[in-house]
């Protein structure tokens, strides 16, 4: 019923994808390395429930409805380095099956109901490095749990219902490379809600409800993408990312700026055609559109000295109207 895929006869990679299965094959050779039970019907994992695959290292069980996840279901899995919970319909964190689980290093729980990860869901996975919570009902974020894996490189909590983010939310993840918290209604960030994020370079904060720019990225001195898009923010104060020299693109489209700094007010912009951003610095900030003309204005400091910046992306809204599509490059020579 299922298919197997090798080129080893002791790495063996099962596929057993939307096989109306309503149970984890008990038949399967113990040198099966990946095994993909998605897409069907099981409902429940019971003890021991790999028990003949104890040299897996990848299980994907994604488009299941799994009701119950026995603790010692995952038992014997030493050497699973990914496990994939993806569309489950879980409500809760099986925190005591996960604890077996020492060497992995990718969750995925995406698109369950969680509405929220208790302190110790994560008590075990000391060498996780990648954790997807995007599409649940998450409320807070889960601090206390995020404690315990920090070695985390990717956080994913994006299409959930955060409103706020609290001082030091993500404190213990020193080694974070990649943030993603689009989609929710996050209209407040604690100005400390970031420390200790030294490493991050990814912040995708798109589609959320904030109304000014957040200080709070002061703290991430090695950001280098970050993105706005579709929030309410209307003013970029100058300075204001002075310390993120590492910046390579920032992405505000759909917004409602009409100020940028002390000088460039986006309601007397210059005519439509305008080609160019002079910087206080030597540093140009480019934009292309198809026009003939060629105007230019000086803006302060928001931007501060990027010598790393390609571009920044602005769709401006004044008074409510969308008025023109600006793309900035820099010019490095």
């Amino acid at each position: 019923m299922c298919r197997c895929e090798t080129e080893d006869e002791k790495d063996l990679t099962v596929n057993c994808v939307e096989r109306g299965l309503s149970k984890v094959p008990v038949n399967l050779s113990h040198f099966t390395t990946k095994l993909d039970l998605s897409m069907n019907l099981v409902m429940e994992l019971p003890e021991h429930a790999f028990a003949q695959t104890r040299s897996l290292r990848e299980l994907r069980l994604a488009g299941n409805r799994l009701q119950q996840i026995d603790p010692e279901a995952f038992c014997g899995l030493h050497a699973l380095t990914a496990l994939t919970l993806h569309d489950t319909g879980l409500r809760t964190v099986p925190s005591e099956a996960l604890d077996k689980l020492k060497n992995l290093q990718s969750l995925r729980l995406d698109a369950n109901r969680l509405s929220a990860v208790p302190s110790l869901s994560f008590r075990g996975l000391s060498s996780l490095r990648l954790l997807r919570l995007e599409d649940n009902h998450l409320e807070q974020t889960p601090g206390g749990a995020l404690a315990h894996v920090p070695r985390l490189q990717a956080l994913s909590l994006g299409m959930n219902r955060l409103r706020v983010l609290p001082p030091r939310s993500f404190h213990r993840l020193t080694e974070l490379l990649l943030l993603q918290l689009q989609h929710n209604h996050l209209h407040s960030l604690s100005p400390t809600c970031f420390h200790g994020l030294h490493q991050l370079q990814t912040l995708d904060l798109s589609f959320n409800r904030l109304h000014s720019f957040p200080s709070a990225f002061q703290l991430l001195t090695s950001l280098q993408h970050l993105n706005l898009q579709n929030n309410f923010i209307s003013f970029v104060p100058e300075n204001t990312l002075r310390t993120n020299p590492s910046l390579r693109r920032i992405i505000l489209l759909n917004n409602r700026l009409f100020l940028v700094g002390h000088v460039y007010k986006l309601s007397k912009l210059p005519p439509p055609g305008f080609s160019e951003i002079s910087l206080k610095h030597p540093e140009r900030l480019y934009k292309s559109l198809n026009y003939n003309k060629q105007e230019s204005c000086q803006t302060q400091d928001s931007f501060w000295v990027f010598p790393l910046l390609l571009f920044v992306s602005l769709l401006f809204l004044a008074a409510g109207i969308v008025t023109r599509t600006l793309l900035f490059k820099l010019n490095t020579k």
